[in-house]
C-alpha cells in the first residue's frame, strides 16, 4: 500500500496525520472530488448564486411538472431534458449548464403559435 485516499472530514484528517506518523511511507490524500463538493457548496452559499439556482430550479420544475410544455418543447429541440438528482452540490451546476444549453430552444418555444395556444403559457 502505498496511498490512502480520503474525505477531508476532520476526523479522516486526524486519522490521515496517525498513519503519516506510523506509516511515513504511506501517504494520506483527500479526496479531490470532495473538496470540489464542498467548494462548490461555498460558491453556493454566495448571494446571486443562491438566488439564481433557485430560478433555474423553478425554471426546471415547471418544465418537468408540464407535460404539455414537454411535448411543445420537444417540437423545437433536440436536446433532452435532464433531471438532477439533488444529493451534492454539483446538481445545481449541472442542471444550470443544461438550461443554458437549452436556451436557444426556449427562445423559440415562447414565441411559437404553440405556446399562445397552450392555454397556461399566461401562468
Amino acid at each position: 500500500m502505498v496511498q490512502i485516499i480520503t474525505n477531508s472530514a476532520s476526523n479522516n484528517v486526524l486519522y490521515g496525520g496517525f498513519i503519516k506518523d506510523e506509516y511515513p511511507k504511506i501517504f494520506w490524500t483527500p479526496c479531490s472530488v470532495h473538496c470540489l463538493n464542498l467548494l462548490l457548496k461555498d460558491i453556493n452559499n454566495i448571494a446571486w448564486v443562491d438566488e439564481t439556482i433557485t430560478e433555474a430550479k423553478m425554471v426546471q420544475n415547471f418544465i418537468v411538472n408540464h407535460a404539455t410544455f414537454i411535448e411543445i418543447y420537444r417540437k423545437y429541440a433536440k436536446l433532452q431534458l435532464n433531471q438532477c438528482v439533488e444529493t451534492r452540490f454539483s446538481f445545481a451546476f449541472i442542471m444550470l449548464q443544461r438550461l443554458i444549453k437549452m436556451h436557444q430552444y426556449l427562445r423559440k418555444l415562447v414565441v411559437s403559435m404553440d405556446w399562445k395556444r397552450w392555454k397556461s403559457s399566461h401562468t
